[in-house]
């Protein structure tokens, strides 16, 4: 891909932004992002005032995602977010669609409106109960076809955040879709793991010497030492 080439991405349910960075670290620039949650933008507002990098530009906007119009973002490369989470989650009454705070169609409609090349959109794992499995279906279908003529491969897989070098457990659901007939996304590939982390701690070392704490390793091998 060309240094001239600009990916381009809306954003829904933007929170603290941490999809958003990860987005801009890859090399997308953000022309719309959206939260209702003050506290959520209040933090993106403050990021951006002390110019952290990836963050100083975002064009973050305290607003409800029902109130927007996604047509004028029409041919942007790429629509994600996370919906709410808590019709879903496992800590709390489970409504899912019929808890008011569910969000899917307005993401299936931002889709619709906006036509991207791609999307991605995440959500917890509770999404996947087996009591969720009918409406889980029927956002997968409303993603697959959101308007006529318009079509995407949509793919729906469970992540462990730590499985990828995360400094904690996550899980969560990642609901991918390509346009026009592309094949749906690959199955993630896990980099990390709980066993390659204690060999690289507990054997190698390695671990400690990246994170720059040696000293740190020095005094577990003392401590072994001691205990032979």
């Amino acid at each position: 891909m060309g240094a001239d080439v600009q990916l381009r991405s809306v954003e829904l349910f933007s929170g603290c932004g941490g999809l958003a960075l990860g987005l801009a670290r890859s090399g997308f620039t953000h022309k719309a992002m959206a939260e209702f949650n003050v506290c959520a933008v209040a933090t993106i507002e403050h990021n951006k005032r002390i110019g952290l990098d990836h963050i100083r530009h975002w064009p973050i906007e305290l607003k409800d995602v029902r109130e927007v119009d996604w047509k004028p973002y029409a041919g942007l490369d790429l629509v994600a977010g996370g919906p709410p989470c808590q019709p879903f989650s496992i800590g709390g009454k489970a409504k899912g669609s019929h808890d008011s705070r569910d969000m899917w169609p307005q993401a299936i409609r931002a889709v619709r409106e906006i036509g991207p090349s791609a999307f991605i959109f995440e959500n917890v794992r509770g999404l996947l109960r087996p009591k969720f499995a009918p409406y889980l279906t029927s956002i997968v279908d409303g993603l697959s076809r959101p308007a006529t003529g318009l079509r995407y491969a949509v793919s729906v897989q469970l992540v462990n955040a730590a499985d990828f070098g995360a400094a904690q457990k996550r899980h969560r659901v990642i609901i991918v879709g390509i346009r026009d007939g592309g094949k749906a996304f690959p199955n993630l590939v896990p980099t990390h793991s709980r066993e390659r982390l204690l060999f690289e701690q507990w054997v190698t070392g390695d671990y400690w010497r990246e994170h720059g704490i040696r000293k740190d390793l020095d005094s577990f091998e003392a401590n072994d030492a001691a205990m032979v």
